[in-house]
């Protein structure tokens, strides 16, 4: 509801100066046909006292004498009393007036009462009727507005406390497992006093694979949560993304020799200057090169090309592994989401890669996109090409 709001007051003036006329108009009424009543009943006596005087005019000499000594104390009593009626009904009028023009303000308090009364047992879905634009209506309007606006708090506190469950129980499993390969690998090696030194050196060196892997989901864990809390300060300058991406590329060749890929890197343009932050942009194209890397292998192949699009550059990553159905691809960059379940040791990462690679983009007024069909995957990320100083990112 917009617009001002009816003044209570004035409303209360106004139904004060009604409920004054309507009485006002009612008592000339109700006093009116008493008078008249009254002048009947006087127009009856005279009558009578006519009759009286055609049947006895001596006594009625007489009594007309007594009667105009004592009419001026009954007129005066007549219009005293007259007066005091006025006043009393007077006052009765303008009070029923007062009370009958006040009953939708008595309805509006009562339709509030009930509705904070409601709020307070829980009840956020129920709504206060607005039945006008009165001040009233305002306070049911806020109150409503309050309700949803406690609900939706509520709401958000409750999806909140079931994210760190969630997330409480998918940290405990992904530690637990690398945690009791070490632990039990390193009781053989301690406590087998049988074992020979080659095996105690592959035990050894599965512990320390452990370890390492136990080490990056740690370390994702806590990027994860800075990125998502924005505790990660950005630092924004003008970069060259086709500069950068080359030398991203030349960072990966290693990788790509050891997971026996090839690569190559496309660029359809001479340059492609943005405002990123150098160092986080580079751990989102890094993960995004890294999944590529896992779940490619059996492509043998990875495709990484650089190109423009109207105003925005645009990063492609494909690679030739498993197709991915189109229900994975919806939860694709949720948090500890895995489209391989069994959690392999040359595919299983921490599930936080493409999460961390979503909210770097994100931060940079990006959009990152997967899609996967028999002809790839792809993951494509879009930033907005650096024209003037007003197009840089907000810090």
């Amino acid at each position: 509801m917009t617009g001002k709001k009816k003044s209570f007051r004035m409303e209360l003036l106004v139904i004060l100066i009604c409920s004054f006329i309507l009485a006002a108009l009612t008592e000339a009424v109700i006093m009116g046909g008493i008078y008249a009543l009254a002048k009947l009943a006087m127009q009856e006596q005279k009558d009578s006292v006519t009759a009286e005087a055609v049947k006895d005019p001596i006594a009625f000499t007489s009594s007309l004498e007594y009667q105009d000594r004592k009419m001026p104390d009954i007129k005066s009593d007549f219009i005293l009393g007259f007066i005091a009626l006025a006043v009393l009904l007077g006052a009765v009028l303008v009070i029923l007036y007062f009370m009958l023009l006040t009953r939708k303000f008595s309805r509006d308090l009562m339709d509030i009462t009930a509705g904070i009364q409601e709020i307070s047992l829980g009840n956020f879905e129920y709504k206060i009727p607005i039945r006008n634009d009165s001040e009233f209506g305002a306070v049911a309007e806020k109150l409503n507005e309050m309700s949803d606006s406690v609900y939706l708090f509520l709401c958000d506190e409750q999806q909140n406390e079931d994210v760190k469950n969630e997330l409480i129980t998918s940290v405990a499993h992904d530690i637990r497992t690398p945690l009791t390969s070490i632990i039990g690998y390193l009781y053989l090696i301690v406590f087998r006093t049988d074992l020979q030194p080659e095996i105690k050196e592959r035990y050894l060196k599965i512990a320390y694979d452990k370890s390492k892997r136990l080490e990056q989901l740690t370390e994702d864990l806590f990027s994860y949560t800075k990125y998502s809390t924005d505790e990660v300060k950005m630092h924004y300058e003008k970069i060259d993304l086709v500069k950068f991406m080359e030398q991203m590329a030349d960072e990966f060749y290693p990788s790509f020799k050891e997971a026996q890929l090839e690569y190559d890197f496309q660029c359809e343009v001479p340059e492609a200057i943005i405002w990123a932050d150098g160092n986080t942009l580079a751990r989102a194209i890094g993960n995004l090169v890294s999944n590529a890397i896992k779940y490619g292998r059996d492509g043998k192949y990875i495709n990484i090309t650089l190109k423009q699009e109207g105003a925005y550059a645009v990063v492609s990553v494909l690679n030739y592994g498993a197709v991915i159905p189109k229900e994975a691809l919806k939860h694709i960059f949720e948090r500890f989401y895995r489209v391989e379940n069994s959690r392999a040791e040359t595919t299983g990462g921490s599930g936080l890669g493409l999460a961390i690679a979503k909210r770097i983009v994100e931060l940079h007024n990006g959009t990152i996109e997967a899609r996967s069909d028999l002809e790839g995957t792809v993951f494509e990320v879009k930033l907005r090409l650096c024209e003037s100083e007003e197009d840089k990112a907000d810090e």
